[in-house]
This record gives C-alpha cells, sequence and structure tokens, in this order.
C-alpha cells in the first residue's frame, strides 16, 4: 500500500543493525512512501509498519503513527 505524509514529524534514525545513529530525520508533509509487506523488522515488533521511500530510507511506526502522519495514497498516484 502507498502513502503520503499528512502532516510533518521528526524521528529517530537507527541503522540496519537496530542501532541509534544519535541523529534525527524530518518526515515531511508530501513525502511518499509505501509499505514492504515482509515480516522483516530491525527496530519494531510484528505491530509495526514498515515504510520504504524512493530513495530506500525506511522507517519502522506503530499503526497509530502511520494513521496519525499519514492517509493512503490515491489510486495512480507515485
Amino acid at each position: 500500500m502507498k502513502y503520503v505524509c499528512t502532516e510533518g514529524f521528526c524521528v529517530e534514525m537507527y541503522d540496519d543493525d537496530g542501532f541509534s545513529t544519535d541523529r534525527h530525520i524530518d518526515v515531511e508533509a508530501g513525502e511518499k512512501y509505501e509499505t514492504d509487506d515482509s515480516d522483516f523488522r530491525v527496530i519494531g515488533g510484528k505491530d509495526s509498519i514498515r515504510l520504504i521511500n524512493k530513495n530506500g530510507n525506511w522507517l519502522e511506526l506503530t499503526p497509530d503513527y502511520v494513521s496519525r502522519f499519514f492517509s493512503p495514497a490515491e489510486e495512480g498516484e507515485t
């Protein structure tokens, strides 16, 4: 499923081994992400949603965060 960020927010960055990088990333309103339907998670639990943008950047967020900061992209929106 594809999502569009509706309200900007900031999250802590982690490396691919799940360790904090001591940096943060700003997710801007209008950025587009797509769900990764695999079971692979680095920092989130089984209930987390992994989102990946076109640059390969990923987020692992709880369903509550996704519903608060994202809306489903409209059909044909890339």
